[in-house]
């Protein structure tokens, strides 16, 4: 039997490279998806920003910006970012294997993943994003699914909350609604907008933790009434009037 001091076999060198040519198929098909999503939305006015005043002012403070989101909203977030291009943004990714692929298909439509999440690493991923946020020259971005990697759902982690009070950062919460759309069977009930669907983005008032300085708990409270606000008010009627 094998121990710890054996050489890899043949077979556990096959198995890796196999892996690795699946995981390069799927992250180039599932990024060139999301590339066409943004492009048939983009170029024909089907992308609309609520509330840009606020991520405006968000903008030209200057300072570091963490997206606050829901998990399910990732695909919008990269879509987003395809649209907007406001500059390079840094995504927390889980540590799992779903992460592995997700952080390829990141890397593909040039965001940056940060390996960590909640329940495996998640002090480690606060300090990479420190360290993200507070690189000298230009502005920096970030994004954090607030309810990842496995909810419950549409619940807000503290985090950010510690993360935005250690960068100097604002914190805008993002939401998303799609006039057509697939809805995944996962436990966040992820959404990919289809081509030339409409798109409404809402962009909650900013948050900011240094001029208005509260507890870590209390501030996840308030992100998680202010983004299922944000998600109610643009599943109501009229969202795409």
């Amino acid at each position: 039997m094998p121990n710890e001091a054996d050489p890899p076999t043949q077979s556990t060198e096959s198995t890796k490279s196999n892996k690795s040519i699946l995981l390069f198929l799927a992250s180039l098909a599932v990024s060139l998806i999301i590339r066409l999503i943004a492009l048939s939305i983009s170029p024909f006015r089907r992308w609309r920003m609520l509330g840009r005043g606020h991520y405006d002012a968000a903008l030209t403070t200057g300072r570091p910006i963490i997206y606050a989101f829901w998990h399910e909203d990732l695909i919008g977030m990269a879509v987003g970012s395809l649209i907007e291009r406001n500059g390079p943004v840094a995504v927390m990714v889980s540590r799992s294997r779903d992460g592995e692929r997700l952080a390829a298909v990141l890397l593909r439509i040039g965001a940056t993943p940060i390996r960590a999440s909640s329940s495996r690493g998640g002090v480690a991923g606060l300090i990479e994003m420190k360290r993200w946020l507070e690189v000298p020259g230009g502005r920096r971005l970030a994004a954090l699914a607030l309810d990842g990697p496995r909810g419950p759902r549409r619940i807000a982690k503290p985090g950010i909350a510690t993360l935005a009070r250690h960068t100097n950062a604002m914190i805008v919460p993002v939401a998303f609604h799609y006039s057509r759309q697939i809805v995944f069977k996962s436990w966040d009930r992820t959404r990919l907008p289809k081509p030339f669907a409409r798109v409404r983005v809402s962009i909650g008032e900013p948050m900011d933790l240094i001029a208005n300085p509260i507890e870590p708990g209390a501030a996840a409270a308030q992100l998680t009434a202010v983004l299922n606000e944000l998600h109610a008010r643009l599943s109501e009627e009229g969202a795409f009037a």
